[in-house]
């Protein structure tokens, strides 16, 4: 069974090294990574949500056997860009991913509070991210690692302050399984959002950590995503 994964902000296909090794007798999981970083390091940086889920979905088509039943997933950003991507799928007419899997997010429903993060100057910036947990202290306390972090940063937070819901589309049909941390600054109501979006079953849980809990929670979400899947190996 193939898992296509989105990152997360700033992320690249190193993003969830750790669950995909830890993951590699149990399904075969595929980042699809983002141009302006890691080996595509030399294209442009997008700052267009649509332009990141065509990317995506680009890659996507191109990597997928439509002979197996894939899945997708996605942390913070990345479920965002999955859940797109995979409407993009049903637009384009092809199979949709039997499972979908987002961590760490809230509904596409749910509007975004605050100063538009792309506008805040480089401390204020630094300050958001930071609250968030995604940078570890030896990165951003270093500034040639900020330097080269931060235009992939904002591109990505200037592409998510930007998105706009478009509501009256017709729900998903395919089962949904969305957790977040009980220590992130999402609540359980916004991460409840995600119901309405699939006429399937939708189960939402919370799990002990912050925003970057699914670091801590490999075990579960891979026993989880396994459990899951296995109707349709």
């Amino acid at each position: 069974m193939t898992v296509f994964c989105f990152p997360f902000a700033g992320g690249n296909k190193y993003s969830y090294r750790d669950m995909v090794n830890a993951s590699a007798q149990l399904m075969d999981m595929v980042v699809l990574e983002p141009p302006g970083r890691g080996a595509r390091m030399n294209e442009p940086l997008l700052t267009s949500l649509d332009e990141i889920v065509e990317d995506g979905y680009n890659q996507l088509v191109k990597a997928i056997d439509w002979n197996h039943p894939y899945a997708i997933y996605g942390h913070s950003m990345g479920a965002t860009v999955g859940y797109l991507v995979t409407r993009r799928l049903i637009k384009a007419g092809l199979p949709q991913p039997i499972h979908l899997f987002f961590t760490g997010r809230p509904g596409p429903s749910v509007g975004r509070s605050g100063a538009p993060s792309y506008l805040l100057d480089d401390a204020e910036f630094i300050e958001r991210v930071q609250r968030l947990g995604g940078l570890p202290d030896e990165i951003l306390n270093e500034k040639d690692l900020m330097d080269f972090y931060m235009p992939i940063l904002k591109a990505d937070f200037h592409a998510l302050d930007r998105f706009v819901y478009a509501a009256h589309q017709t729900p998903l049909d395919i089962p949904m399984d969305v957790i977040i941390g009980m220590q992130e600054d999402i609540m359980l109501e916004q991460a409840l959002a995600w119901k309405k979006e699939s006429s399937a079953a939708v189960s939402v849980k919370q799990l002990p950590g912050n925003h970057f809990f699914i670091h801590q929670q490999i075990p579960y979400l891979l026993k989880m995503m396994t459990s899951k899947l296995m109707a349709f190996a």
